[in-house]
């Protein structure tokens, strides 16, 4: 192993496969780790990210398009504090969906193609000192 590379991950489960605005996200994070590690804390956190494409328009026919990423960090909490963890420990956590996490129907008539992309995530990090840390990123499917 290369410098803690690879050294461990970091599963999540979920309660149900979609939520909708308002409901409440239960789950639990499990440490698959090699050995005990000491760490800072073990991290969670509910965050959006916005993606935007804009395109622009020269002169004549040439034209270019970018995205633009934006990411909204909704709630962050430790769930356990700065301790040694071990191998299968598992984290229960709760988390409730905003009311404005997905866009009203209208807007979707209004903007069309340009209206921006949302996509929800919670990333469980076990925050390790002066070693690369050990996370997992899922994405949280959303419903009207």
């Amino acid at each position: 192993m290369v410098f803690g590379i690879g050294d461990g991950q970091i599963d999540l489960d979920f309660d149900k496969p979609a939520y909708q605005p308002g409901d409440t996200i239960t789950g639990k994070a499990r440490l698959k780790l090699g050995s005990p590690r000491k760490a800072r804390c073990l991290r969670l956190e509910f965050f959006c990210e916005k993606t935007t494409y804009r395109t622009y328009f020269y002169q004549g026919n040439s034209g270019s398009a970018d995205a633009v990423y934006e990411r909204t960090i909704e709630r962050r909490k430790d769930l356990a504090p700065e301790r040694t963890y071990k191998n299968g420990e598992e984290f229960k956590f709760e988390l409730l969906v905003p009311a404005n996490a997905v866009p009203p129907d209208w807007l979707d008539n209004i903007m069309g193609k340009f209206r921006p992309i949302r996509r929800w995530y919670i990333e469980v990090t076990l925050d390790l000192p002066a070693a690369f840390d050990i996370s997992r990123k899922a994405q949280i499917n959303l419903t009207r």
